[in-house]
């Protein structure tokens, strides 16, 4: 059943791609971040080639006057490795997987990491996810700071820079994301998704490692290699994701300046 409803939903989304091509007014739709899904697009829906990839802009980050590292503004010991989850807090970033993954470490490994939890709980998901964060507190050498609230951007680039790795475990996400942008440009591995845009992006730029999220062993296995140093980035194809999506070319393609 979940098959056939899976292909329905595919031919429903064909079935209004076409229509909506149909409309002459329309002069091109974009394809955030994606020049592989745009070319696709044009051979399946629209001969006349109106879909075309967007560059996912990656903004620079104000710095504080005073940069402070979050392992002192959260009392995290020096020595841990440090994975930072950011952003909107929601169970489709994969913020369930990630607390059950942490669990599933050894605890040698749980006394080697820490977790910092940074960004806004998402409406209605406070109490599951609430639930899975007492239970790993509770029951693990992991230390977990958790600080739920809007963060300004000086205080994000502060934590960019002071992580580890970042943690980016969508769940069954066909979207780009700016996760990547912001791990790109501070030089912080990330571990995402082993398929969809995500971990086609990670893996052409080598900016961290990709895991069957979904599965929260295989999600914990990568953890773990973190930990050892074994994930990492290439600081030359990171600065070249960034200036591939700059802000300027962003807005020139929008308002066709190129």
């Amino acid at each position: 059943m979940d098959r056939l409803r899976n292909w329905i939903k595919r031919l429903r989304k064909k079935g209004l791609l076409w229509l909506m091509m149909r409309n002459p007014n329309i002069a091109s739709v974009h394809i955030l971040n994606d020049p592989e899904a745009a070319e696709h697009l044009n051979r399946a829906v629209d001969p006349h080639g109106r879909f075309t990839s967007l560059p996912d802009p990656v903004p620079s980050l104000p710095k504080s006057e005073k940069p402070t590292s979050v392992y002192d503004t959260y009392s995290i010991s020096p020595n841990r490795t440090l994975f930072l989850f950011f952003g909107t807090i929601s169970k489709r970033k994969g913020i369930i997987e990630t607390l059950k993954a942490m669990q599933m470490l050894s605890e040698q490994e749980q006394r080697r990491g820490a977790l910092l939890l940074l960004g806004r709980l998402k409406e209605g998901q406070e109490s599951p996810i609430g639930e899975h964060l007492r239970k790993l507190q509770a029951k693990s050498n992991l230390e977990v700071r958790t600080d739920f609230r809007f963060v300004a951007p000086e205080e994000l680039s502060d934590a960019l820079h002071s992580a580890d790795v970042i943690l980016a475990p969508y769940q069954r996400t066909e979207g780009s994301s700016g996760v990547i942008g912001h791990a790109a440009r501070a030089h912080c591995p990330v571990i995402g998704p082993k398929d969809g845009l995500i971990g086609t992006l990670i893996r052409s730029y080598q900016l961290g490692a990709t895991a069957e999220v979904t599965q929260p062993a295989l999600l914990s296995q990568a953890i773990a290699e973190a930990i050892e140093g074994k994930v990492s980035i290439a600081p030359h194809l990171a600065n070249q994701y960034v200036s591939e999506r700059s802000p300027y070319k962003f807005a020139s393609k929008i308002v066709t300046l190129e």
